[in-house]
């Protein structure tokens, strides 16, 4: 069955009116409304405060005054509560509880090393020695005599002897004077009346070496003309060259003066100069026949003696 909308409206309004007049009416009451607690946590239960144990007094209160003999009053410190300065030396509360929790001073020291407290030494347990046992073997003690040691024979060890000097070497002896006195021609005679000290030697003497005395005269050996008069090489001294016919040269070398110079034509067994140690070790006269500027051995040219 259908309804017309002229009914339905009049319906609503109704209904509107009568739950406004009902809303108003609530409010207007008195009465509160009940309160219903709906948690479900479980009552929080009071824990109780740490209090200070009380410390016998001396005849002085907590704050200093006189009058009280019962020492310190006992007050409840609460956990995180900021205590003011002036109990202690360092503005703090000295406890005697260790277990005392106390609060920041409010105050902030200057960091410093000295303020750092030292940490506390840790002490180990020294394990006690043991003492070990120790065995010794007993040494047995020999009583036999002990046997007799031979003595040492003595060994004469015979005194150092020095290195024996070396030997002089001796002069080559000169061969045999086989010389017929002629050479190319050229009469040869004896420089100097002394003996020979030293034979001809191809690569060590390239002459004769003739003893005598400082001063004695020595003597052109054959006609000639002199072409050296003065200080020689090394080794020769004063030195005298004398040129013969052909290409022969007699030598005539460490004379202590001379008595010819230069350009000075010469007959046989004439003075030239005085026997001397001139580039020497002692007087002597060293004495060359050169052939074409080579020296040969003059005891093959001069004459027997």
């Amino acid at each position: 069955m259908m309804i017309p909308n002229r009914i339905r409206s009049r319906y609503l309004t109704a209904a509107l009116l009568t739950s406004s007049a009902l809303w108003v009416a609530g409010c207007a009451s008195n009465v509160p409304a009940p309160v219903v607690n709906r948690s479900t946590l479980p009552p929080v239960q009071s824990m109780p405060l740490p209090t200070v144990p009380e410390v016998p007094g001396d005849g002085t209160s907590a704050d200093g005054a006189g009058g009280g003999d019962t020492g310190v009053q006992t007050l409840p410190i609460y956990s995180g509560s900021v205590e003011s300065p002036g109990a202690g030396p360092n503005g703090l509360v000295s406890p005697t509880d260790p277990n005392l929790r106390i609060g920041p001073t409010a105050r902030k020291r200057p960091y410093s090393a000295a303020a750092i407290p030292p940490p506390a030494p840790i002490e180990r347990p020294v394990a006690a020695a043991v003492p070990i046992p120790m065995q010794t073997a007993p040494v047995p003690v020999s009583t036999a005599p002990a046997a007799a040691v031979p003595p040492v024979a003595s060994v004469a060890i015979p005194a150092p002897q020095p290195p024996p000097a070396p030997a002089a070497p001796s002069p080559a002896a000169p061969a045999a004077t086989g010389g017929s006195g002629v050479l190319d021609g050229v009469t040869f005679a004896w420089p100097s009346r002394g003996e020979v000290l030293e034979g001809f030697a191809q690569t060590s003497n390239q002459g004769l070496a003739i003893n005598g005395r400082a001063g004695d005269p020595v003597l052109s050996a054959a006609d000639g003309r002199v072409i050296f008069s003065g200080a020689g090489p090394r080794g020769y001294g004063n030195l005298v060259i004398v040129k013969h016919a052909g290409d022969l040269l007699s030598v005539y070398a460490h004379n202590r003066s001379l008595s010819v110079k230069e350009g000075d034509s010469v007959k046989r067994g004439q003075k030239i100069a005085e026997l001397g140690n001139s580039g020497t070790d002692r007087p002597k006269l060293h004495f060359e026949i050169r052939q074409s500027g080579k020296p040969i051995d003059p005891l093959a040219v001069l004459p027997r003696r």
